[in-house]
């Protein structure tokens, strides 16, 4: 059992979540810090829009435009990534994404975030590509730190899948991933933070309040082969360049 971390809850504009998420985890370390400022950073620093959503790669990124010289990002998301690549350099990595993002279309913003996040000047940034995420959870919440988590949202609510225009298809819908900040554990499960406000109704009214223990054996299902664990390190708030 590890130590409750207290974790501020942010609540999200819509697809924000990892946003949310990395305020909460730099308002940790820095009480200056709050949503609204890394919403600006979001978009001035990282040059995306804030309510696209973030790739692994970009949310690591952002995690070192907030302070952090380096972030781990441990994934075991096979669409990307390959167990063949777990010994090799880092510079050997970026490679085989460079190839990867040729070869496929679809998952070439993602290889090219997590290209740019492993490349990114002056960080001590690293891939590790497991499914270990239990005992990661363990160990870095024990070191007090807290950790965001990425996982299948649908799975989770066992909700319809949505397309573009927000309807419900089971066809060309496609599956909603979800950040949270993990806090804690016990013997039962994840004590997390979450910055979903809207969504949390009627028969989903006990995540409402944001703060819940997620059951280790959900949480290995939900995060399966799409989940991440996103861990920032060596925290410096000397390191934020923007000016607010």
């Amino acid at each position: 059992m590890s130590k409750r971390l207290k974790i501020k809850r942010f609540l999200q504009h819509p697809a924000e979540c990892a946003v949310a998420s990395a305020a909460s985890i730099t308002n940790f370390y820095n009480k200056k810090i709050d949503y609204d400022k890394v919403r600006l950073i979001t978009e001035d620093m990282l040059e995306t829009e804030v309510n696209d959503g973030l790739y692994d790669g970009e949310i690591g990124v952002l995690l070192n435009l907030l302070g952090f010289k380096s972030v781990n990002i441990i994934s075991t998301d096979l669409d990307c990534f390959d167990y063949g690549w777990q010994k090799l350099s880092k510079q050997k990595i970026v490679e085989n994404l460079q190839h990867m993002s040729r070869v496929n279309a679809y998952y070439r913003e993602n290889c090219k975030s997590m290209i740019k996040f492993l490349t990114f000047n002056g960080y001590r940034n690293k891939l590790i590509i497991d499914y270990t995420f239990g005992k990661y959870i363990r160990e870095y919440l024990d070191l007090g730190i807290p950790i965001m988590i990425s996982f299948n949202w649908t799975t989770f609510l066992r909700i319809p899948k949505f397309n573009d225009k927000g309807e419900n298809d089971a066809y060309k819908g496609s599956v909603e991933i979800h950040a949270i900040v993990a806090c804690g554990y016990d013997e039962n499960g994840v004590y997390v933070v979450d910055s979903q406000n809207t969504f949390y109704k009627y028969k989903l009214k006990k995540y409402k309040g944001g703060r819940y223990r997620f059951d280790w054996e959900d949480l290995m299902v939900v995060m399966g082969c799409t989940g991440n664990l996103i861990v920032p390190l060596e925290y410096d708030k000397n390191l934020i360049k923007y000016e607010f």
